[in-house]
């Protein structure tokens, strides 16, 4: 098993449970499950799921005893929102939920069998889950003599074969086979959607993103893609290229210093080093996780990039750069606009993945 170095908003113990310091490592971790910005669920090298982060008072039936109780299943996803409703898949692909927000936690119940994975969407109040085969199955939450449970709506018909999928509290993203790899469905407020507000205020099904039209065909056999979601921003790999797109602040796209004056919804990804100059290499991404105001990438080499707010540390590296260079001394706008290099990692490691929760960072090695 790995190590797990966490960096960022510890308040509750979410990124370091043994003290309050904002950078901690970790041994014996296979897997980030799950984050959100007061817990964090990982599995150990045993397969025992551990939680982090806020404990409530009265633990007993909570929503964070469900973030662990899952019986004697073996789980590989988690996703859900601690307010409303919790799932995971298991290792049989097997898709679990249980709707939370009431004084008791409710009984597991299966959702869907032959799984690869699933999104949670709370705007839609939704659930998305990736099939064996490629389909994606929309489950829409249904209420009846005060019960609360998912049916299965309808067979996304109109998506082609999905490899991948990612979902914030209002969106979702789908990276397909052909030649449009990347839909979009759900808010488009802050263009998180690859459209231009103007246009386009929100998706009631799945559409193609003109941007990324025809990219598909260069992509080679192994599919090497993959998109994530944060809050109101969106992340895209598609043949080791980083393309972005949402809202801007505190520079969480990592387009640099790019005024944007063409208007541009969507842009690759601006690689510098400590001292602003461009990469002269070429970087090949191969994953991405997107935070709340902040993004992390992953290259071919395990090396592993931020951009965006750094106001806990999140980025894994000063930024304090930046602020002297405007004039800004008091570092109350700790932030970076363009993807550089995580320095608090050991010299010549390798990242087998990283995750972000909605203020913190976690990379496994």
């Amino acid at each position: 098993m790995g190590s797990l170095y966490s960096f960022g908003f510890n308040a509750f113990g979410q990124v370091d449970p043994d003290s309050n310091q904002k950078e901690a490592t970790h041994h014996d971790v296979s897997n980030v499950l799950f984050t959100t910005w007061e817990s964090t669920v990982i599995s150990t090298g045993t397969g025992e799921l551990q939680r982090w982060g806020y404990q409530p008072i009265q633990d007993s039936g909570s929503s964070f005893t469900a973030l662990t109780d899952w019986g004697d299943r073996c789980i590989r996803r988690m996703f859900g929102d601690l307010n409303l409703c919790l799932g995971a898949v298991d290792d049989q692909g097997n898709v679990w939920y249980r709707v939370l927000g009431s004084s008791t936690t409710n009984p597991i119940q299966l959702l869907a069998s032959e799984a690869q994975d699933a999104v949670y969407c709370s705007a839609l109040e939704a659930i998305y889950v990736l099939t064996v085969d490629g389909n994606v199955d929309h489950y829409k939450m249904q209420k009846e003599d005060d019960k609360v449970a998912f049916k299965l709506v309808a067979r996304l018909a109109t998506l082609p074969r999905v490899y991948s999928l990612a979902a914030s509290a209002t969106h979702v993203l789908f990276y397909t086979a052909g030649m449009d790899p990347i839909y979009s469905l759900g808010s488009n407020r802050f263009s998180q959607l690859g459209f231009d507000t103007s246009s386009i205020q929100a998706l009631a099904t799945p559409t193609p993103i003109d941007y990324f039209s025809g990219l598909g065909m260069m992509m080679d056999p192994d599919h090497q893609g993959m998109v994530a979601c944060g809050l109101f921003h969106s992340a895209v790999v598609l043949g080791g290229e980083l393309y972005t797109f949402g809202w801007n602040k505190d520079g969480r796209l990592g387009w640099g210093d790019n005024d944007n004056d063409d208007n541009d919804v969507i842009s690759p990804a601006v690689f510098l080093d400590a001292k602003g100059d461009p990469i002269q290499e070429d970087i090949s991404i191969v994953r991405v996780a997107c935070g709340a105001a902040h993004t992390l990438a992953m290259d071919d080499h395990g090396r592993i990039w931020s951009c965006g707010s750094n106001k806990y540390g999140q980025l894994g590296r000063k930024t304090s750069w930046q602020c002297q260079e405007i004039g800004n001394q008091d570092n109350n706008d700790d932030h970076d606009t363009a993807f550089r290099l995580v320095t608090i990692l050991p010299p010549e490691s390798y990242a087998k993945n990283c995750f972000t929760g909605r203020w913190s960072s976690f990379i496994l090695m």
